[in-house]
């Protein structure tokens, strides 16, 4: 059959919308709910503006190979292309402001454009082997990257005043300034200085246990910080301990605790091998170091009037 008998049938074919043509997607096609959101082998041109704004439109086209035309504005709605796991594409800085939008980019090596695009929730929190750097603001979010475990970057000051961002930057080795530390638990596994007022929230590098450093003494004031250090062999002032059960697992710490340290609950009530001498004012307080079976030391009069302090001082 010659080219002039297909003509006409070709001609025909295209008029009753039979044969594809070559369209180009606006920038609204994008801007519904989760469409193409399970296209991730999806390599095709997406078709018409009105066939974008419905909710679902061609979402099980999983192996139909097209390419999506992605402009600025296409990235602010939720989830849209979420599964585009291999689907490497530069993102215009405005389109990080969604929620979760390309959360599960584990692979997409791309640069994310302006400081704003960090400030959502998760915007891209999977990306574990994603080495970008952030501008400061970019930290202010909750958990924004919290699972960069290897992502090797410096972060200013300002970034660490939220809740856990970077919390899992066990591998981090990073300097932070003091005024990161006043959230709940931020890196709390970092192995580093920190300065003196870094220490007054609840559990901050709660899990330093080979963490060798001295710890300045308004740092103690808060519960449980530093509860696990059962072999940081560290001097403490005497304004530490008059929280509850702070270094309560010291059990092989060897130190001097002046008196003034054993006027709370149960601190140090597991120092059974701990051997010294404590001052009679110290004795007032309810069970403070009751099970020191073995203490072996004389109790001045005034510490009796409590109620069981050395009960369990059989051999004393």
């Amino acid at each position: 059959m010659s080219i002039k008998t297909l003509l006409p049938i070709l001609l025909l074919l295209s008029a009753c919308g039979a044969l594809p043509t070559a369209i180009k997607a606006p920038s609204d096609v994008e801007e519904s709910l989760g469409v193409y959101s399970s296209y991730s082998s999806e390599k095709r041109a997406v078709a018409a503006p009105d066939t974008e704004d419905s909710l679902g439109v061609y979402s099980s086209y999983s192996s139909a190979k097209r390419a999506v035309i992605a402009s600025p504005d296409t990235e602010e709605s939720l989830g849209v292309y979420s599964s585009y796991a291999s689907q490497r594409r530069a993102i215009a800085p405005d389109t990080e402001d969604s929620l979760g939008v390309y959360s599960s980019y584990s692979d997409a090596k791309r640069a994310v454009a302006a400081p704003d695009t960090e400030e959502s929730l998760g915007v891209y929190s999977s990306y574990a082997s994603e080495k970008r750097a952030i501008s400061p603001d970019t930290e202010e979010s909750l958990g924004v990257y919290s699972s960069y475990a290897s992502e090797k970057r410096a972060i200013k000051p300002d970034t660490e005043d939220s809740l856990g961002v970077y919390s899992t930057y066990r591998d981090d080795k990073r300097a932070i300034a003091p005024d990161t530390e006043p959230s709940l638990g931020v890196y709390d596994s970092y192995k580093r200085a920190i300065s003196p007022d870094t220490e007054d929230s609840l559990g901050v590098y709660s899990s330093y246990a080979s963490d060798k450093r001295a710890i300045s003494p308004d740092t103690e004031e808060s519960l449980g910080v530093y509860s696990s250090y059962a072999n940081e062999r560290r001097a403490i002032t005497p304004d530490t301990e008059e929280s509850l059960g702070v270094y309560s697992s010291y059990a092989s710490e060897r130190r001097a605790i002046k008196p003034d340290t054993e006027d709370s609950l149960g601190v140090y009530s597991s120092y059974a091998s701990e051997k010294r001498a404590i001052k009679p004012d110290i004795e007032e307080s309810l069970g403070v170091y009751s099970s020191y079976a073995s203490e072996k030391r004389a109790i001045t009069p005034d510490t009796e009037d409590s109620l069981g302090v050395y009960s369990q001082y059989s051999s004393a």
